[in-house]
Formats: C-alpha cells, sequence, structure tokens
C-alpha cells in the first residue's frame, strides 16, 4: 500500500516494490490459498484420534514433507508455487478423506456398537412382573440366547470395522521414502478396541447381575418386616401346624437364580475371541 501511494506522489520506488506491485493480485491469490491450506491442515490435524495416531504416523510424516518446501525453499516469486499449492492442497484433501473416513468407522462402527453392547440387559425382569419357577428360567433362557446372538453379531461388526479402519490406512498412497504402519502399531490399535470390546461386556454381564439382585433382594424393612418393591416369584404358602411351608422350597428358588446366574455368565463362551477361527476345535 504504502508503495503504492509513493508511486502515486512520484516517488521512485524500488526494484523489488515494482515487482511486488505488478504481482500484487497474484500474491494475493497465493496467500488466500496457503491461509486456506493452513486452515485445513490445523483441522485435520485437530481430527486425528490418539486411539490411531500411532498408526497414522507415517501419514503425518508424509503430510509434513509435503508441506516442508512451503518453510524452507518456497518464495513468494517462486516459479513453481501455484504448482506447490496444487499440490498440496490435492494432498491435504487426500489425507482429510482418509482422516473422516477412520472418525467415521471409529464413531459409527466400533463406539455405537460398543455402546450397544455395553447397555444390553441379558434378563428380561419387567418391574411388578412374577414368574413361576419353570417359567422364570425358560423365558430367561430364551432372553439370554436371543441376546446372545446380538452381543456375537456385534462382536463381528466390531472386528470387521477395525480390520476396514486399518484397510484403509495401509491403502493410503504414501512416498516411497516413508515406511509402512508397523505391524506393532496394528495390533495396539487391534488390541485396543478388543479390549472395549471386554469392558463392554463386563458391563453388560455386570448390569444384568445388579438388575437381578435389585429385584430379588430386600429394599428396605419396617418394624422387623421386609418390604421388596414387587414379588419376582409365585409361590404358595400352606400352614402345616407347626410349621409354614413354601411350595417351590426357597432351595427350589435358590437353584432357578443360580442357573439363571450360569446361562447369564456363560453365554459370553459363545463370543470368540477376535484373530481366532470359530470352526476351529479349541477357540
Amino acid at each position: 500500500r504504502e508503495a503504492k501511494h509513493l508511486q502515486l506522489m512520484g516517488f521512485d520506488i524500488p526494484n523489488s516494490a515494482r515487482i511486488v506491485l505488478l504481482l500484487e493480485d497474484k500474491l494475493k491469490a497465493y496467500y488466500n490459498q496457503i491461509s486456506f491450506a493452513l486452515s485445513i491442515y490445523n483441522r485435520v490435524i485437530n481430527m486425528v484420534s490418539p486411539v490411531v495416531r500411532s498408526l497414522l504416523r507415517p501419514h503425518l510424516a508424509d503430510l509434513e514433507n509435503a508441506i516442508r518446501p512451503s518453510r524452507t525453499t518456497m518464495t513468494w516469486t517462486s516459479m513453481n508455487i501455484e504448482q506447490f499449492l496444487h499440490s498440496l492442497h490435492t494432498f491435504l484433501a487426500r489425507f482429510d478423506y482418509l482422516v473422516t473416513q477412520v472418525n467415521d468407522i471409529v464413531q459409527n462402527r466400533i463406539h455405537n456398537n460398543l455402546h450397544h453392547v455395553s447397555n444390553l440387559l441379558l434378563l428380561n425382569l419387567p418391574q411388578g412382573r412374577c414368574f413361576t419357577l419353570r417359567d422364570f428360567v425358560s423365558l430367561q433362557r430364551q432372553h439370554i440366547e436371543s441376546c446372545t446372538e446380538v452381543l456375537v453379531q456385534k462382536n463381528e461388526e466390531i472386528e470387521r470395522a477395525v480390520d476396514d479402519l486399518v484397510d484403509a490406512v495401509l491403502a493410503y498412497p504414501l512416498d516411497q521414502s516413508i515406511p509402512r504402519p508397523s505391524s506393532y502399531d496394528i495390533s495396539l490399535v487391534k488390541l485396543h478396541y478388543c479390549h472395549h470390546m471386554y469392558h463392554a461386556l463386563l458391563t453388560a454381564v455386570r448390569n444384568s447381575l445388579n438388575l437381578l439382585r435389585t429385584r430379588v433382594e430386600c429394599k428396605f424393612k419396617t418394624d422387623n418386616v421386609f418390604l421388596l418393591d414387587g414379588a419376582l416369584f409365585e409361590l404358595d404358602l400352606s400352614l402345616q401346624i407347626p410349621n409354614v411351608t413354601l411350595n417351590p422350597s426357597l432351595d427350589e428358588v435358590q437353584e432357578a437364580i443360580n442357573t439363571v446366574g450360569r446361562d447369564l455368565l456363560q453365554c459370553t463362551k459363545k463370543i470368540i475371541d477376535w484373530g481366532i477361527d470359530p470352526t476351529a476345535a479349541n477357540n
């Protein structure tokens, strides 16, 4: 701006200032393109999840190589600045697509399924409903079997999603001087989400057992009388002087509860650990 006004006032200005005035429109366009590329770079870097950052370490190094000329050799009057800006925007768009794809897999195919598994109740104990012992065991087994099918399906979906995430990272083109992601980093990512799947299963089993305990236990007592929010079992009480008998007995009730608890714990055996062939003899 100062050079333009000095020129209008008739003052001599240096040749470098004249060149800048002649290239004013181009320099402004270069500045806008670089500012836009910088905003994309900062946004994409902040989008990289800490879990997959080690897996994307080669890609980040490749990105730094693509940006390095702007910090070292590139100037505003470089002959190849337009070619550099075009390649930089192409590279950033490709890396942005990869990070968006990875985040989409993590959020929609991994985290959502893990949330569904952890919130799944493996027992069907609606409040206020009573069961006979036979109905209680049979109905809970049916519900556990249906939930087990869901757990097996979600486990496969999450494993497949992690494999797709790794495939997307490995399919990304890198410079020949950049080493590919190591098998160690790949194993770390798979192990991380495998542990998350284990903890989601553990949460589902714990919440289901807590639900059963809540329905069975006494909530409070007044004047030595224990009260329940709602009875869980239908029992016949008969007076046989001098005794009072229950049919079915408390031992049978306890055995029914234990049976359902064992079925609940054993349902997780059908969930195959990642990387194991389900058709093998020993899973």
